[in-house]
């Protein structure tokens, strides 16, 4: 089990992330507090197989006093969106919530360790206070052991940020949004 906390540093807000990792996969359970809009809790709850890609995310979100949820769920046939098949997404790799650095996480942990290897592929974007999902394409390239470059080329197209990750491909700091606290 491993706990891991983020700080927001373009507003107030912080999430806590838990971790347990099996033979069978990675659970990762989390609750992020925010102030952005009106402010917003979301707690989700992703499942991932042992090639940490996502099997499935579960998230509910309350804000204003009206709580929602979204279920996404990779299967044979494609993405599930709610029970709904998304025929839109079959070419998506995996998911990015727009609220946490954790899914920085999946594409690092399959981007190569040298510098100047790159990765370029399509995620289901989920917008943190809406809950609405589209497709969106990002790009990571290894600037260094422990940094890496984030592209947007879709939803944010022109964002760019660097990536301090620690050895586990966990974002230290992620350049204008967010840094890791150390508990003490």
């Amino acid at each position: 089990m491993r706990t891991v906390f983020w700080r927001r540093l373009d507003l107030q807000g912080l999430e806590k992330l838990d971790l347990s990792v099996t033979d069978d996969g990675v659970r990762a359970t989390s609750t992020i507090l925010s102030t952005e809009g009106a402010g917003f809790r979301l707690d989700y709850d992703w499942r991932l197989d042992a090639r940490w890609r996502t099997k499935s995310l579960e998230l509910k979100h309350l804000g204003e006093g009206i709580a929602r949820h979204l279920l996404i769920e990779r299967t044979a046939v494609g993405w599930l969106i709610d029970g709904l098949r998304r025929p839109d997404l079959d070419h998506v790799h995996d998911v990015d919530i727009s609220a946490t650095p954790f899914c920085n996480t999946l594409a690092i942990r399959q981007l190569g360790a040298n510098p100047g290897d790159e990765l370029t592929f399509d995620v289901i974007y989920v917008d943190a206070q809406s809950l609405s999902s589209v497709a969106s394409r990002q790009r990571y390239i290894r600037k260094s052991g422990d940094v890496v470059r984030y592209v947007d080329l879709a939803t944010a197209l022109g964002f760019e940020a660097d990536l301090r990750v620690d050895r586990d491909g966990f974002v230290v700091t992620y350049e204008g949004l967010f840094e890791q606290v150390r508990c003490s």
